[in-house]
């Protein structure tokens, strides 16, 4: 019997433009090809048309490549960003038959992994400094083991709530997406939340 990957995962995201912006520089995509879920948040730099334009340039390379071998992709979308204004990026990768998270990021897009055995324990990607399309660093990437109940949770710069110590609602990922925005977004900036939630396999 076969077990479909989209059911091991639930996402939900919430994200809103700068205030007097029409369109965010701040953007994602959650894609399951085969047996991993890639997922991608992107924060291009500043504001408006130009902003939202190279957030889009960078998810339509991972929604293209996202079969790609992780630091492939990140150079595939360092390349294709070269005449935007950059961004910068976190994308995780979670193999939903092994349970296993891999990450990695460029740039200040915090990404936050909370478990869902009721401890108190956070882990959290080491991004590196940089910025696609325009300068990009040796980066390395981290794995862990997931379980289901775990949360993963993309912030932008946007949104000022503290992974290691701000409280993390007990919600849907939708609503929960939708909480940390209200909460903490801030209106001077493009803002994103996106939470995805592993669910069980059986």
């Amino acid at each position: 019997m076969s077990i479909t990957p989209r059911a091991l995962i639930e996402w939900g995201a919430a994200g809103r433009p700068r205030g007097g912006e029409w369109e965010s520089g701040d953007g994602y995509l959650v894609k399951i090809p085969a047996h991993r879920a890639v997922i991608a948040v992107v924060d291009g730099v500043g504001h408006g048309s130009e902003a939202a334009r190279a957030a889009r340039t960078a998810l339509a390379v991972v929604d293209t490549f996202a079969a790609v071998p992780p630091i492939e992709l990140l150079y595939r979308c360092h390349e294709a960003l070269r005449a935007t204004r950059g961004v910068v990026m976190t994308v995780a990768w979670i193999d939903v038959y092994n349970r296993m998270l891999q990450w990695m990021g460029i740039g200040n897009v915090a990404t936050t992994l909370i478990r869902g055995d009721g401890s108190a324990a956070r882990e959290h990607l080491m991004n590196r400094g940089g910025l696609l399309g325009h300068q990009i660093p040796n980066v390395a990437v981290a794995s862990t083991p997931i379980s289901k109940g775990d949360s993963l949770v993309f912030i932008t710069d946007g949104v000022d709530w503290n992974p290691r110590t701000g409280a993390f609602p007990s919600l849907k990922p939708e609503r929960a997406a939708q909480s940390l925005l209200e909460q903490h977004g801030n209106a001077g900036d493009d803002a994103l939340a996106l939470v995805v939630h592993v669910q069980d396999s059986d």
